[in-house]
């Protein structure tokens, strides 16, 4: 589009999120006006707030490599130049600030001026599902891009060591992406049967995570069960698992599903368990704390550990393509200011 565009904020420590913002503004806007929060205004909201000149100065560079045109000024109220321009086209908000859009435009239908068109731009979370903020940048929480600066503490619903040594080994995987993580395990019951048919494993994957997560920044859920493809008459054994992170945005994948002999499911059909019934067959005493059924059947050539890191990693992938996944993961780019 054609025309000005406004936005506001106080950009106490510049970071991707306002970067987003700008961009989207320079993008869309033939000049960009821009209201920089008081330091009274922002002292009421903020424990510590960076002096307004040092703030400006840091705009300006960022507007400047933008290329446009612009113009800055002082914001001491919460609408600055989106009531007082009469030939405003847009204002560019963030998810959180745009609640105030309707307020704007009542008062400049008022001022008997045209409403403004709104663009908002969704929230940037970091991989915990926590909003990036200035504060939390200025704190040391995480950096200008929204990697954490401290481990990423992990809840696994489970107390069992191959389940937890498979979310290890997933997640270090993406350390570049990821960074540091420190694991909690912790005996969870699921919720469902013994063993678990369709649908039913994949709520007790989502208990597993939620009653991880506790005081954690993820909680993860891995649950295995039996899914009936009629189309092929066959029953397959597939794991599930379920990432859940404090903004209770859920993730969730699944490993390779594989089928089990007639004779296996025919005892499983008689109320047995697949780790009971496998047990006996392969005469590994709790095959599934061990190498598993697929280790069994598969002669060694995949565990039940890298059966496990495979639905892990594909819980990740929505998480660490989160503009890509921005439904998912609710962590597209934002600004929190």
């Amino acid at each position: 589009m054609s025309g000005s565009v406004c936005m506001g904020g106080t950009f106490n420590s510049l970071h991707q999120g306002h970067l987003s913002m700008l961009r989207l503004a320079f993008a869309i806007g033939s000049r960009v006006y821009i209201g920089l929060t008081s330091d009274r205004m922002a002292a009421g909201a903020r424990k510590y707030v960076v002096p307004y000149e040092a703030r400006l100065r840091s705009l300006e560079r960022a507007c400047g490599r933008l290329g446009g045109k612009f113009e800055i000024s002082e914001l001491g109220d919460p609408y600055g130049y989106s009531t007082r321009l009469k030939g405003l086209k847009a204002i560019v908000v963030s998810e959180a600030t745009a609640f105030r859009v309707g307020e704007i435009n009542s008062i400049r239908e008022r001022n008997g001026f045209p409403p403004l068109k709104s663009y908002v731009v969704p929230l940037m979370r970091s991989f915990n599902g926590i909003p990036l903020s200035s504060t939390r940048v200025l704190s040391g929480d995480c950096d200008a891009s929204g990697k954490l600066l401290r481990p990423l503490a992990v809840g696994i619903g489970s107390g069992n060591r191959v389940k937890s040594a498979a979310v290890k080994d997933a997640f270090g995987l993406y350390g570049r992406e990821i960074g540091r993580a420190n694991f909690r395990s912790y005996e969870i019951s699921s919720g469902v049967a013994e063993q678990p048919f369709g649908a039913e494993t994949i709520r007790g994957a989502l208990t597993r995570a939620r009653e991880s997560l506790r005081d954690n920044d993820l909680g993860i859920g891995i649950e295995a069960g039996l899914f009936s493809v009629e189309e092929l008459n066959s029953v397959y054994d597939v794991q599930y698992c379920v990432i859940i992170d404090r903004s209770g945005a859920v993730t969730s994948g699944h490993g390779m599903g594989f089928s089990y002999p007639s004779t296996v499911m025919d005892e499983v059909s008689k109320g047995k368990s697949i780790g009971e019934v496998m047990s006996r067959v392969s005469g590994i005493r709790d095959i599934g704390s061990k190498k598993g059924a697929i280790g069994y059947l598969s002669r060694g050539k995949i565990s039940r550990r890298q059966l496990t890191v495979q639905a892990v990693i594909s819980a990740i992938i929505p998480r660490i393509n989160a503009k890509l996944y921005a439904d998912k993961t609710n962590a597209s780019s934002s600004a929190r200011n």
